[in-house]
């Protein structure tokens, strides 16, 4: 077709390279196709390899070759709508090296033979952490919250794929050879067992100055039992960390709640001396409870030496919706507006326009501009009540000038 190919606004190399796996099983095309709740099948009833080159996988190459916009991917075009740099575009350019795999697609969009270059397997659910924007089936430490406010889940409290499909983490090793890129998530990986497992297997096969290391981490945590991650950290040179942080202070122990501000600046002295190659970038969840505070952290976290400028970038909460920002009404949309705008306008000095900053300042501004939902406030409210009579948490205590909100 005319618009298709790699080409095409709709392509993304991800379904020839990677399959995202969550911890319960469910296996989707990447994480940011989890929100669709429309997984492409399960490990608990099929083979990673079969569920690879299974007819709904097929049909996803196929439509993205042929220039149509997946359903599956709505997330990415959702965040490209407002400016965003999204995990598409990311995807393409870190792995076009690899658009030669189209090549090796028979017609029916299948692929002879499995070889994934990106890997993110979320094996368990194990967190510390309670944070009030997740879910317990990416949260251990969420269930009993969940249950009091919710009911019975409906899944158990600690999940452990490994331990039902010893098989899966074999052939996981397997890819190690393959392997570009690997995207530690969670739960909280650096307290899961198989991380470590699969760090010293890269070590002792030899690639561990090859592959690149990327985590999604909240940072409170920098061993497990017998295991030091820094000493493993020291024999990867392509160590990326995108630190979870929502917010500082008071805020962030409301928001992620067991999260300790001092522990994790403590533990960023610990890196800079011990791993001074590992590039730090902070990746809050920018949602109706933290939109007035993100300049603020912002600027603590430059002053602190945590990041680089260019090194801030946000992701945008939509679900549960009534968490975005969407809700808010206008004078509070507006307030964060025009401190964001003011921002972006010293920044712009001293960055370029396509840094993760400036992006994710700039984005936010049209995202916050895109949409009126707050219909969804008395949700908000109700949600709010909750959470704090489970967690014994205090919103107002935490964000005062969001007062109106509650009233």
């Amino acid at each position: 077709m005319e618009n298709g190919g790699p080409q095409s606004p709709g392509f993304c190399i991800i379904p020839w390279i990677h399959m995202h796996l969550g911890a319960d099983g469910s296996v989707f095309s990447c994480i940011e196709a989890t929100s669709s709740g429309n997984p492409f099948g399960n490990i608990h009833q099929n083979s990673f390899l079969e569920i690879f080159n299974s007819d709904r996988i097929k049909e996803l190459r196929l439509d993205m070759l042929a220039g149509n916009l997946p359903l599956q991917c709505k997330k990415c075009h959702m965040q490209e709508s407002f400016g965003k740099v999204s995990r598409r575009v990311q995807n393409n350019n870190d792995f076009k090296d690899d658009l030669k795999l189209l090549e090796t697609m028979k017609p029916d969009g299948a692929l002879p033979e499995l070889k994934l270059r990106y890997m993110d397997f979320r094996f368990s659910n194990i967190c510390n952490l309670r944070c009030k924007m997740c879910m317990p089936q990416n949260s251990s430490s969420l269930f009993e919250d969940f249950e009091q406010i919710y009911g019975p889940q409906g899944l158990p409290k600690n999940i452990r794929l490994i331990s039902d499909h010893p098989e899966l983490f074999k052939m996981t090793l397997d890819q190690l050879q393959n392997v570009k890129i690997i995207y530690f998530a969670g739960g909280e990986p650096l307290l899961m067992e198989e991380h470590y497992q699969m760090l010293k297997e890269l070590i002792r096969i030899g690639r561990n100055t090859e592959v690149h290391l990327a985590y999604n981490t909240n940072f409170t945590k920098l061993a497990l039992g017998k295991h030091d991650v820094i000493s493993l950290w020291e024999k990867f040179p392509k160590l990326s960390l995108y630190i979870s942080l929502d917010g500082q202070g008071e805020q962030l122990s409301y928001l992620r709640k067991g999260a300790e501000w001092e522990e994790i600046l403590k533990n960023r002295e610990i890196v800079r001396e011990k791993v001074p190659h590992a590039k730090f970038t902070v990746t809050p969840v920018l949602s109706a409870m933290n939109c007035l505070e993100m300049v603020k952290l912002y600027k603590t976290l430059v002053s602190k030496r945590f990041i680089e400028p260019e090194n801030f970038q946000l992701y945008f909460l939509y679900e549960p919706t009534f968490f975005s920002v969407h809700i808010l009404p206008e004078e509070i949309k507006q307030k964060a507006i025009l401190e964001y705008e003011k921002l972006l306008k010293a920044l712009r000095n001293i960055l370029p326009e396509e840094s993760a900053t400036i992006n994710s300042f700039s984005s936010a501004v049209n995202l916050l501009k895109a949409q009126d939902s707050t219909n969804l406030i008395p949700e908000f409210q109700k949600h709010i009540r909750l959470f704090d009579q489970a967690q014994e948490t205090n919103f107002l205590e935490a964000f005062p000038e969001l007062k109106s909100l509650l009233s």
